[in-house]
């Protein structure tokens, strides 16, 4: 009885939405793919952004960066900035991805046609992953102001 009851509380407790805090985790890092596409603007022939929790941000271009999981240190965000970008990504709900947009990890996902971005982020001491099409204007603009940060 103890057992099934333990069990009833630890499953209750995973049904739950997600939730983001309000203020930058110590812990947040954030990812993003790009894959070759047409269907965006501008179109992408590839691009991977890393931001670790210390604050430094990586990013690649072109076909190799998708398939490399840590590409070269662009620059390290400043406190504001990297608060400024995980607002950002909290307010667009990418912390917290709806059911359908949710998948396994890199190497438990296999893409299909449809998917143009892969967002993975960690806080709290739990990572979550997500792919999105074209339409999806959220990851997109993650993109714009991810490029944005790694070249100031």
């Amino acid at each position: 009885m103890r057992a099934a009851l333990l069990l009833m509380v630890m499953l209750g407790g995973c049904a739950g939405p997600l939730v983001a805090p309000e203020s930058r985790p110590p812990d947040f890092s954030i990812a993003l793919t790009v894959y070759p596409s047409g269907a965006i603007e501008p179109p992408s022939g590839g691009e991977r952004f890393v931001l670790e929790a210390d604050g430094v941000l990586r990013a690649g271009f072109g076909n190799a960066a998708v398939d490399h999981p840590y590409p070269s240190a662009a620059r390290t965000l400043s406190p504001d900035e990297f608060d400024r970008l995980y607002i950002f990504s909290r307010e667009r709900g990418l912390l917290t991805p709806a059911d359908g947009a949710r998948v396994g990890g890199p190497g438990a996902y296999e893409r299909d046609e449809s998917t143009v971005t892969f967002v993975s982020v960690s806080y709290d001491g739990a990572r979550r992953h997500a792919v999105y099409g074209a339409e999806d204007t959220a990851a997109l603009e993650l993109r714009e102001f991810l490029r944005g940060l790694a070249w100031r």
